[in-house]
C-alpha cells in the first residue's frame, strides 16, 4: 500500500469471471460467464470508507467486466463528492489506455474507455496506477482486496481460512 497522499482518496478495483457457470449470448450465440467486481475506497489516510462485492450479470470477457468494476467505483468516489482519486488496477492494459489522454485528432473507439473518461471528468484529478494482482484475501490492514471481493461476487474461492 502506497504511503498516503494529502487529500487524494484511493480506489481499488479488480474483476473476475466464474469459468464453468457460462450462459450463451442469446444474441450471437457467443458463451458468457457470470462475472462480478470488487472494490475498496479508501480515504487519504488509507483507512477504508467503504467496500464492494459487485454482481455484473453475464459476460463475454474478463476486461468487460474490469471496465464495469471500475465504472461502478468511479461513480461511488463520485457520488461521495470525492474531487481527487488514484485508482489502483492490474489490468495493465486498462491501466496504459486511462493513463495517456486521447489524441484530438481522433475519436476514441472504444465505448467502455469513453465512458471511463466521461466518469473521470467529474473529479478534479484521476491518476491510473498499475498494481501485479496479488490473489490475496486481505490487504496488510486486514480489509479484503478488490480481488476477493471480486471473486465473491460471483461465487469463486469463497474460503476465508
Amino acid at each position: 500500500m502506497d504511503p498516503p497522499s494529502g487529500d487524494r482518496h484511493h480506489l481499488e478495483t479488480d474483476a473476475s469471471l466464474k469459468p464453468w457457470d457460462r450462459r450463451a449470448d442469446p444474441e450471437s450465440g457467443l458463451p458468457t460467464y457470470l462475472a462480478g467486481g470488487g472494490v475498496v475506497l479508501r480515504g487519504p489516510d488509507l483507512r477504508v470508507i467503504e467496500s464492494h462485492s459487485v454482481r455484473l450479470g453475464y459476460l463475454s470477457t474478463a476486461t468487460r467486466a474490469e471496465y464495469l468494476a471500475l465504472l461502478f467505483g468511479l461513480r461511488r468516489a463520485a457520488d461521495l463528492n470525492i474531487q481527487k482519486l488514484r485508482v489502483r488496477n492490474d489490468n495493465l492494459g486498462l491501466v496504459r489506455q486511462l493513463s495517456t489522454p486521447p489524441l484530438p485528432t481522433s475519436a476514441e473507439s472504444d465505448s467502455n474507455i469513453r465512458e471511463i473518461r466521461a466518469e473521470c471528468s467529474r473529479f478534479v484529478s484521476v491518476e491510473f496506477v498499475w498494481a501485479r494482482s496479488t490473489h490475496s484475501i486481505w490487504r496488510s490492514d486486514g480489509e479484503f482486496s478488490a480481488d476477493f471481493l471480486a471473486r465473491r461476487a460471483c461465487g469463486v474461492g469463497l474460503r476465508t481460512r
